[in-house]
C-alpha cells in the first residue's frame, strides 16, 4: 500500500521527453503502483491496454499555429476521451480482484 505520495523532480520529467505514451504511463503508475503489481505485469497491461488505438503515439498533439495545440483524445475502440484512462483502470481493476478471486462487470 502507498505510504507517501510520490513526488517526480524535474530531472525526472525532462527524462520523459520524447519517450511513448506507455512508456511514460508505466513511470507514473509504478510509482503509485508501489509494489502492487510486477513491472512485468504492469507493462503487459499497459500494453495491451492502449494496443487497439488507431493512432500510434495514442494522443497526437497537433500544433495548429505557433502557440496553439490540440490534443487528440479520440483515437480509441470507442472513439471517446474516455477511453483513455477507463482501458486501463479496469485491466488494472481485474487484476487486482483476480488476486484475491473476486471479479467485476
Amino acid at each position: 500500500m502507498l505510504q507517501k505520495w510520490p513526488v517526480f523532480s524535474k530531472k525526472e520529467i525532462r527524462a520523459l521527453q520524447g519517450l511513448s505514451y506507455q512508456e511514460i504511463a508505466f513511470f507514473v503508475l509504478e510509482a503509485f503502483i508501489d509494489g502492487e503489481i510486477t513491472s512485468e505485469k504492469l507493462q503487459m497491461i499497459i500494453q495491451e491496454s492502449y494496443r487497439n488505438f488507431r493512432h500510434k503515439t495514442i494522443t497526437p498533439l497537433l500544433q495548429i499555429d505557433a502557440n496553439s495545440f490540440v490534443l487528440e483524445l479520440f483515437h480509441g475502440p470507442t472513439l471517446a476521451f474516455k477511453d483513455i484512462a477507463i482501458q486501463l483502470l479496469s485491466r488494472i481493476m481485474n487484476y487486482i480482484l483476480q488476486d484475491v478471486n473476486q471479479y467485476c462487470i
